[in-house]
């Protein structure tokens, strides 16, 4: 008989584990793993309500279990884990693999499957409107291109934008960690780097590629020195990354929402994409 209790939900399956998680316990754990991994689903809760004690040699077989299942995509979490054994699974450097949260709600807007209204809107407050504002001043003023920015939205699961270049830069703060991109068309791209430079370019190149970066560049600076300066986030630095491609998806490593601003011009629309997690 099996030591856990399984309750089986649409993109979740909620694992109720026993008073004493065992050596015998974690691997009874990766032969679940195994069927599970023949159709994995999106979120494994581990409900840590009845534990009392975890023992050190069932650390690997959790490694194991976190890893065997972040292969094919899908997230682990614990939940109501007792502040004993949050202690306890810092100490031993467990804290990525566990990755405990507060209850299955939480763990379910870490896994994107939800989203908490609460968050959405304190992420719009204190970071859509700094880089709202950069996006603008940059592209009208340094690419000296007219644009007309739409209202922020959630990013669809799956969804895709018609992407050919994009500049990808990540975020590491003492609030949030995650990545900003910056994700153009073709046609929009040399627009934009057309009116730049004042002379007209049809094909993007290696040399003209660079663009992307710069303007992200100037972008995520600006929205840097506004988080930083009145909102003590303390943004670090970073350098960005160009890929280029046709029909290019951009995913965010980050398992936080992801908040999609659109944006038009003339040759059409280009989007910014902001995808955050708390620290």
């Amino acid at each position: 008989m099996s030591v856990f209790q399984i309750e089986e939900k649409p993109s979740v399956v909620v694992l109720k584990c026993p008073e004493n998680l065992d050596v015998k316990a974690a691997h009874e754990l990766l032969d679940l793993v195994k069927e599970w991994v023949k159709k994995p689903v999106k979120l494994y809760a581990l409900d840590f309500a009845k534990v009392t004690t975890i023992d050190v040699v069932a650390y690997r077989p959790f490694m194991l279990f976190h890893q065997a299942l972040k292969k094919h995509g899908s997230y682990v979490a614990t939940i109501n884990l007792r502040d004993s054994l949050a202690l306890q699974v810092k100490a031993g450097g467990l804290d990525s693999v566990l990755s405990p949260k507060k209850d299955l709600d939480d763990a379910m807007v870490s896994a994107g499957l939800k989203t908490e209204q609460k968050a959405a809107s304190q992420f719009d407050m204190e970071l859509l409107t700094p880089f709202i504002n950069a996006v603008k001043s940059t592209i009208e003023i340094q690419a000296n291109t007219k644009i007309s920015i739409g209202s922020p939205r959630l990013k669809e699961p799956d969804e895709r934008f018609s992407t050919d270049i994009a500049g990808v830069i990540s975020m590491a703060s003492s609030k949030y960690s995650g990545s900003i991109a910056l994700c153009f068309p073709a046609t929009v791209f040399l627009l934009i780097y057309s009116n730049m430079l004042g002379e007209k370019h049809t094909e993007i190149t290696r040399e003209t590629e660079d663009a992307a970066g710069e303007l992200l560049n100037m972008i995520f600076g600006q929205a840097k020195a506004e988080l930083n300066n009145y909102k003590n986030y303390d943004v670090q630095r970073a350098i960005p990354a160009i890929v280029r491609g046709q029909q290019l998806h951009v995913h965010h490593l980050s398992r936080g929402m992801a908040v999609v601003i659109p944006v038009q011009t003339d040759a059409g629309p280009f989007q910014v994409e902001i995808s955050v997690e708390p620290v």
